[in-house]
C-alpha cells in the first residue's frame, strides 16, 4: 500500500486533519460533526458550506465492511471529509482508527493511501 507524509496529504498542510490527527490525535477546530451539520438544517445532497461557512464534517464511524482497511478485533475506523470548501461534498476522505493507523482516499475509498 502507497503512502503519504502527514501534512502532505491534505491541501490545509499542517492546518490539515491529516497532520492534526498524527501528531495532535485530534481533528482541528474547524471541523464539526455530521449530527451539528443536521442541527443546523444540512441534508444529504446539499451544500455543507451553506449551513456551516468554513467548517468540515466528520461522519463517524466508517464500518470498513469489505476489509479494504487494516482490520482486527476491536478496531474502530472513523472518517472525516478533507480539502472541502464548498459545494457538494467530494470524495476525499481521512480515516482513522482507534489504535493510531490513519489511511486518506481521494476517490471515496477506491484507492487509500497510509498517512506515516
Amino acid at each position: 500500500m502507497e503512502a503519504v507524509i502527514a501534512g502532505e496529504g491534505i491541501k490545509d498542510g499542517q492546518n490539515g486533519a491529516d497532520y492534526w490527527m498524527k501528531y495532535i490525535a485530534d481533528l482541528p477546530d474547524y471541523y464539526i460533526t455530521r449530527d451539528e451539520l443536521l442541527s443546523l438544517g444540512w441534508e444529504k445532497g446539499k451544500s455543507p458550506a451553506k449551513f456551516a461557512p468554513g467548517k468540515m464534517v466528520t461522519m463517524g464511524i466508517y464500518r470498513n465492511d469489505d476489509n479494504r482497511l487494516p482490520q482486527i478485533s476491536g478496531r474502530v475506523w472513523y472518517e472525516a471529509d478533507i480539502n472541502y470548501y464548498s459545494g457538494r461534498r467530494n470524495g476525499h476522505r481521512l480515516l482513522w482508527s482507534n489504535d493510531g493507523l490513519l489511511f486518506v482516499t481521494y476517490n471515496h475509498y477506491e484507492i487509500f493511501l497510509e498517512i506515516i
